[in-house]
């Protein structure tokens, strides 16, 4: 592996980002999610060189997950490296207790979060350093355990994250080549020895992979045709979403039941899943079966809910909404210019100091919650979804509802609702819709003019 190869497969990657409209180096930077390891060293060091040449602010995060008695230490030499390197690094410590087992997992979970929460606040893509070995792995643990077509298609190259973008440019290197680059720009990476120990699913099946031939490139070819199809399958879904429904993201959904009933089983299938990941704020549908199940509930005139939705039939249409109070909201502090992700289905944003919460945990009298000022195209919610709008409680306990900072509350269906966007520095308080999270589709690639 050629530096200048590395350079030119991150530039175009870089282009493609730029393609989808939700990463521009102009407005955006990049943060190199950084363990030390030679995968993600390697991405660092060329990152550097990238950002260097097109102008884009790029930094290291290295999380401290305290596992190991040395792990301060290595962080601390990690960031040592870099910074006479001419790399801005910085180091963050996971500050909650650990469980008492589990502590991968745990660890991981808070990494992710507080790259997520770092990304959101400086308008970041966070950039990591996995490649085609993770790749074939995840791949592997998958299949075992049945994962459908979604699921197949393994680690995205880009993709939403509680609100943030999570980039993975090298999946198209392996191991070797990305130690290979380390060794050629003259980085000193550290081994994690959990990477060698099977009491770890992952480890197990890389040492399986590791003897099984042409298996790992049969997995990165199942890999590549299930992202295509899964792509195929759901711009199919939304065709037909976009044509039979109206979707008010991120509270409720009126599909015209006529249209729903005459579909095959599977199609409906795929459509209510779809709905559900846009409602219910989940990646990954639930099954098939609860599905079914669901849709038969409704069909004979009940309620129901599955995966943080409600369903029912009402005027001759399938209504899906957000459903209150089965999961609590986090109470989310915010400072003065801060970009927060709250409820698992909001962006929001405010110029004052407070915390947030919903509307419907808020004690209010009815002559009080007639007084609100709710965002235009949410205020004619029933009360059962205005409980989920977010409101700001400044420090000097004002109340303080949001402008909806979107052209439209409607994210398909041809009956959208205007919403005329302001200035930015005409309300104090803005929320918009969340991306669920998943992956985002890539355009071809294109080499990047520069």
């Amino acid at each position: 592996m050629r530096i200048a190869a590395a350079e030119t497969a991150l530039s175009d990657f870089l282009a493609q980002c730029e393609a989808t409209g939700l990463w521009h180096r102009r407005h955006h930077s990049w943060i190199t999610a950084l363990s030390g390891g030679p995968d993600s060293l390697a991405l660092a060091l060329i990152a550097e060189r990238v950002a260097t040449a097109r102008n884009i602010a790029h930094k290291a995060l290295i999380i401290d997950h305290g596992l190991r008695k040395t792990s301060y230490g290595e962080a601390a030499a990690v960031q040592a490296q870099m910074r006479s390197r001419g790399i801005t690094a910085e180091i963050l410590t996971i500050d909650h207790p650990k469980p008492a087992a589990g502590h991968q997992a745990w660890a991981r979970h808070h990494r992710l979060q507080m790259l997520a929460t770092h990304a959101r606040r400086k308008q970041a893509c966070v950039l990591f350093g996995h490649h085609s070995g993770d790749q074939q792995e995840t791949i592997a643990m998958r299949l075992a355990r049945g994962s459908g077509l979604h699921g197949l298609a393994g680690i995205a190259p880009l993709r939403h994250y509680k609100g943030a973008l999570f980039a993975r440019p090298f999946l198209s290197f392996d191991k070797d080549e990305l130690i290979q680059l380390c060794q050629q720009l003259g980085g000193e990476y550290i081994t994690d020895p959990s990477n060698e120990n099977t009491a770890f699913e992952r480890v197990r099946w890389r040492q399986m992979l590791a003897g099984e031939g042409e298996l790992p490139d049969r997995l990165i070819r199942l890999s590549c045709a299930s992202s295509a199809l899964s792509g195929a399958l759901d711009s199919a879904t939304e065709k037909w979403i976009n044509a039979h429904a109206v979707i008010s993201a991120p509270l409720w959904a009126h599909i015209v039941y006529r249209e729903f009933a005459a579909l095959p089983e599977e199609h409906g299938i795929a459509i209510i899943a779809q709905v559900i990941k846009k409602i219910g704020h989940f990646e990954f549908a639930p099954g098939k079966s609860a599905m079914m199940a669901t849709l038969k509930r409704v069909t004979g005139g009940l309620a129901s809910t599955l995966a943080g939705c409600r369903f029912q039939i009402k005027q001759n249409r399938l209504v899906i909404e957000a459903e209150y109070g089965r999961k609590p909201a986090e109470i989310v502090t915010t400072h003065a210019g801060d970009r927060q992700f709250f409820d698992g289905r909001w962006m929001l944003e405010s110029t004052v100091a407070g915390r947030v919460c919903r509307l419907g945990d808020i004690p209010l009298s009815a002559e009080q919650r007639r007084a609100l000022v709710l965002p235009e195209g949410l205020s004619g919610l029933p009360y059962r979804l205005k409980r989920m709008i977010p409101v700001l409680q400044t420090l000097d306990d004002r109340l303080v509802t949001p402008h909806l900072e979107s052209d439209s509350v409607s994210v398909a269906g041809k009956d959208r609702m205007p919403v005329h966007r302001r200035q930015p520095d005409a309300h104090p308080f803005m929320i918009w819709p969340a991306p669920p999270d998943g992956a985002v589709r890539l355009p071809l690639p294109q080499r990047n003019p520069e």
